[in-house]
């Protein structure tokens, strides 16, 4: 997709980091209490998404069970497969963004055909 720097699985691991504090808006630097939370997204999410009006992977709700990665999911295998399987909506701009990526794919793939056939 144009923006993403490289492929999803061209990156060794994926982490969330998550931070929990009390906004103190009374103080200049207005974070009170900040804990920081580090977990492998697979060990947090949850079965739903994060928001009605956007398209995100959920995370559990509990701070307990956010601290010590306790999410949905038994294994990472487990998460990929439903997540892979749900029907996320998508805006008209990724929908035409990736009819014109595939587009291009299959062009790319004739004109490899045709120098192979012409070989």
């Amino acid at each position: 997709m144009p923006g993403s720097p490289r492929a999803f699985n061209a990156y060794s691991s994926h982490l969330d980091v998550i931070m929990i504090y009390t906004l103190v808006p009374d103080l200049p630097r207005r974070v009170d209490d900040l804990e920081l939370i580090v977990q492998e997204p697979w060990r947090i999410a949850s079965r739903e998404r994060s928001s009605t009006t956007r398209e995100y992977i959920g995370a559990v709700d509990s701070i307990e069970a956010l601290r010590e990665g306790r999410g949905a999911f038994a294994t990472q295998e487990e998460f990929y497969r439903y997540w892979r399987e749900y029907e996320f909506k998508l805006s008209k701009l990724v929908q035409k963004r990736l009819a014109k990526m595939l587009a291009e794919q299959r062009t790319e793939l004739e004109r490899y055909r045709s120098r192979v056939d012409d070989a």
